[in-house]
């Protein structure tokens, strides 16, 4: 079993992956403070949720697993048709949505069922406080990095294919 820090840390990991392909695909500066308090907001309420309602009771872990990944495939579909869109698109009502809401509850899923695995040692508000803030700055930071990477690969034409290795990345880490 994980420490505290691990656990917190391994729940906002794909956090981190996503907000770095989403750095890559927006414009510089774009929901900067914005997309890290939508991650905090999800992967704490999720972890919530998962400590209180305890789904391994009702759900077998095959199943949880199943929904995690389908959950994870979802949001990068999502990204990557929004991605593939056009370079306004994400200024839009939908675009935002998608980023702000979609994309980050699909995400969350992970942070529901994992949850449940630290409720035992780690009283569920302290554990959802913990896993927001690691989740907030874990997704800044990827965002940052994104921004940064996603500048330098555009000029070796990989801007297209980077975000999907991370997104692939997030989906592992869910």
């Amino acid at each position: 079993m994980l420490n505290f820090a691990g656990t917190c840390f391994l729940l906002g990991a794909d956090s981190a992956f996503a907000s770095a392909a989403i750095g890559m695909i927006l414009p510089k500066g774009r929901l900067r403070w914005q997309l890290p308090a939508a991650f905090a907001i999800c992967d704490g309420l999720f972890s919530f949720l998962g400590c209180v309602t305890r789904p391994g009771l009702a759900i077998d872990r095959s199943v949880a697993e199943g929904i995690t990944l389908l959950a994870a495939i979802v949001a990068m579909g999502l990204l990557l048709v929004l991605a593939a869109s056009s370079k306004h698109t994400h200024s839009t009502r939908t675009g935002k949505t998608v980023i702000l809401v979609a994309i980050p509850l699909l995400l969350a899923v992970d942070n529901y069922f994992g949850g449940e695995a630290s409720s035992a040692i780690i009283p569920p508000a302290t554990l959802a406080l913990a896993t927001a803030g690691t989740s907030y700055l874990t997704s800044l930071s990827g965002l940052f990095i994104g921004e940064w990477t996603g500048a330098r690969l555009q000029r070796f034409g990989w801007s297209a294919t980077a975000p999907v290795a991370l997104l692939l990345m997030a989906m592992i880490a869910s």
